[in-house]
């Protein structure tokens, strides 16, 4: 049965960098942990899902997106908690819905593979775009490697710093909850660049929004 709503849609697909050599012994562990997290957005963003996030085959996962607003919100989940490689392709679903992630197909999953087994598979990991626009998959691939590239070289305690500020909390709200000083938790946010991280993000959700059509629910 094809699907006889064509529209676009928004496929996911990610896998583990290198993970057969980085964990080793906890190499079924950390896929367990990696599930879970997917059940976590599934929760989370159902009213933008239109096919489950789930493990498919080996260390790679897939999903399917009605809408593109999570889009942003959904990189940094899996960038905070995983070492990935994440293609986001945009396009038209031709088979039903109605199938397990693995098996939906059409242009959308066709984009986010070319990238996954080309492009990214070059770069060893980070975030790429395709299928929102022949003057728009750079940019927004160029801004999603950055945010990548920004994740990847924080510290824990960095990433715990930016975790809180991305919550919109002040550094005072922050300081306070972990009793320190205001000043140590400005350091760590220097020492990360979070201004740049954020201006970089919203520049990210600003060409996705500009590029996304509005869908109906």
């Amino acid at each position: 049965m094809t699907n006889k709503n064509p529209r676009d849609y928004y496929a996911f697909v990610a896998d583990l960098v290198q993970s057969k050599r980085q964990y080793k012994d906890d190499r079924w562990q950390i896929q367990d942990d990696l599930q879970e997290a997917l059940n976590s957005l599934n929760e989370k963003y159902e009213a933008d899902i239109a096919a489950p996030f789930t493990l498919t085959l080996g260390d790679e996962c897939e999903g399917l997106l009605q809408h593109s607003a999570p889009i942003v919100d959904i990189l940094w989940t899996l960038e905070m908690q995983f070492d990935l490689r994440i293609a986001v392709g945009k396009g038209e679903i031709h088979t039903s819905l109605d199938r397990p992630v693995g098996a939906i197909d059409g242009p959308a999953f066709h984009f986010a593979r070319d990238l996954m087994t080309g492009e990214l598979r070059r770069r060893k990991g980070g975030v790429g775009f395709r299928g929102f626009g022949a003057d728009m998959d750079v940019p927004m691939t160029a801004l999603g490697q950055t945010l990548s590239t920004q994740r990847r070289g924080w510290t824990k305690k960095q990433s715990a710093v930016a975790s809180e500020l991305r919550k919109e909390k002040t550094m005072t709200d922050v300081s306070i909850e972990w009793k320190q000083s205001v000043q140590n938790i400005s350091r760590h946010a220097k020492n990360l660049d979070w201004e740049l991280h954020v201006l970089v993000e919203r520049g990210l959700k600003s060409l996705i929004d500009h590029t996304s059509e509005s869908l109906p629910k």
